[in-house]
């Protein structure tokens, strides 16, 4: 017999062993917290409004506060949040802080459009260029590109531009690749013919807003098309934003000068000279910095007016003098140049370049000569003998003998009207340029050298760089290249794969050794 005592002593056990069981089952979690109660760390997020290579929807809440700096942007496409000049801080640009330059429908060298594929749809690819003034990007202005087609008449895609050579001086260019939602690869005629895309430039400020380029677009809510009707294509019009044609002197080691362009009555006169032709003061130093300088001086006939530009740049890594280009407005009603030059520093005395006294003399145009009508007709030199053989492989394979024993010349030809099949021989009127690179180095450009009529067109010439590839770059595995032709310094006529004007993607030199 359990006594009262005892028994509520045993009742109090057993309710504080059932209350310690029941504690410990409903502290011990069986499942993973719910998204409700997930707490994520907003500084460890990615943030909303990185760019991909993709696509993506910008979401509402990443705009950005007003006073939040940039992010460094990188090529991609996003959906555009807004339509042009729908946004509260939208305005139009016409004062060339950005300006299309280009745009038009890239073609294969078979002359079908060059489309792009993705999740199951191909689209035709197109590419513009754009000039962007360097002190709006001083600014923290960024260059955009919005575009839409008849495929998504209500939405815009935004994109961002790749920068590029170019441009005139006080501008860098930029250029855009639309390869998604543009025109659908493969569609009927009657289809492309009601199909456009349209496009308008764009600066982006993260506190004041965006700036559009209207620059030769008179209505404010307007933006650039291309369509059947114009081929796809809106050209160079050097004439908005007070583009000036250009031509460039070229004075060279060895005493070699050469002039790449005519040199026209209003437009621009660049001077490229190498300092080592006068070497008589590179001495003259004061605690170790140079204290001397070159000067360019350009006298324009009949007026007589003479100007100068100091040449003089800086020293680079390996101790050599680097020189800077001189540019020359050339006043209207001017038939003629002359050109000398002129050193001095602070312990020596003044040595001239002057063509012996007479000085350097260039004719003027008033009006230019016509545009480049065609280029092309690829040819090579890769060979013993050295002389011009028709054709060029894609890709073209260097081995070992070629490099160490044979030519390395690569050939085009150009046709002008009136000019490559005049009866005078004026190559000097016409620039022409290889623009190339080493795998994924920078993109360079040379001249390239006159060989020769042919025909009604000009013979041009570039010697690839073996010396380079050898002892510059001896681990190299491609190199890239284009040429180009222009007879104002501002619209050029490329070839690459393709034919000309845009030329589309570069050729290559394979290294096979």
């Amino acid at each position: 017999m359990i006594s009262y005592s005892k028994s509520r002593w045993m009742l109090v056990l057993l309710l504080s062993l059932w209350g310690v069981a029941c504690s410990t089952e409903i502290t011990t979690p069986k499942t993973e917290p719910t998204k409700e109660t997930a707490k994520p760390d907003p500084l460890k997020q990615p943030p909303p409004s990185v760019v991909t290579s993709g696509e993506v929807k910008i979401p509402e809440a990443s705009v950005q506060s007003p006073n939040t700096p940039p992010e460094s942007p990188s090529a991609g496409e996003v959906k555009s949040s807004s339509a042009p000049l729908e946004a509260s801080k939208d305005r139009s640009d016409r004062a060339c802080q950005i300006v299309l330059r280009t745009f038009h429908r890239v073609v294969e060298p078979t002359g079908t459009p060059k489309h792009h594929c993705q999740d199951g749809l191909c689209w035709w690819v197109f590419r513009a260029t754009v000039d962007v003034a360097q002190a709006a990007l001083d600014g923290q202005w960024q260059p955009r590109l919005l575009y839409r087609s008849t495929n998504t008449p209500d939405t815009w895609y935004e994109l961002v531009g790749q920068p590029e050579t170019g441009a005139a001086t006080g501008f860098q260019r930029y250029s855009f690749t639309l390869q998604n939602n543009t025109i659908r690869d493969g569609i009927s005629a009657t289809a492309i013919q009601r199909s456009e895309v349209g496009a308008i430039p764009f600066l982006k400020h993260y506190a004041e807003g965006r700036l559009f380029d209207h620059n030769r677009l008179n209505d404010d809510f307007a933006h650039y098309q291309v369509n059947l009707a114009n081929q796809w294509a809106i050209q160079e019009q050097a004439s908005v934003c007070g583009q000036r044609p250009e031509a460039t002197l070229v004075f060279d080691a060895g005493w070699q000068n050469t002039q790449h362009g005519a040199i026209l009555a209003g437009g621009d006169l660049v001077v490229d000279y190498n300092l080592y032709r006068l070497t008589q003061c590179h001495g003259s130093t004061y605690m170790g910095q140079p204290t001397w300088n070159t000067l360019a001086y350009v006298r324009f006939l009949p007026s007589n007016q003479v100007v100068n530009a100091p040449l003089f740049d800086r020293v680079d890594a390996n101790g050599a003098f680097v020189a800077k280009k001189a540019r020359f407005t050339v006043p209207t009603g001017t038939n003629a140049v002359e050109l000398w030059f002129m050193t001095s520093g602070r312990t020596c005395s003044p040595a001239w370049d002057s063509n012996f006294g007479n000085n350097y003399r260039f004719s003027v145009r008033s009006t230019p000569p016509a545009a480049v009508k065609w280029a092309g007709d690829w040819g090579n030199g890769l060979w013993r003998g050295c002389s011009h053989r028709p054709g060029l492989s894609e890709p073209v394979n260097v081995d070992s003998y070629i490099l160490s024993r044979a030519c390395h010349f690569i050939y085009a030809d150009v046709y002008v009207p009136g000019l490559t099949d005049g009866s005078a021989l004026s190559p000097q009127d016409i620039q022409a340029q290889v623009q190339y690179r080493t795998d994924d180095g920078e993109l360079r450009t040379a001249w390239l050298s006159f060989v020769e009529r042919v025909g009604n067109n000009y013979r041009y010439v570039w010697t690839f760089p073996a010396a380079e590839m050898i002892h510059v770059y001896p681990n190299w595995q491609r190199y890239s290249f284009a040429f180009r032709f222009s007879t104002n310094g501002l619209t050029w006529f490329r070839i690459a794969q393709s034919d000309g004007p845009d030329g589309g993607a570069f050729r290559t030199i394979i290294r096979q050794y």
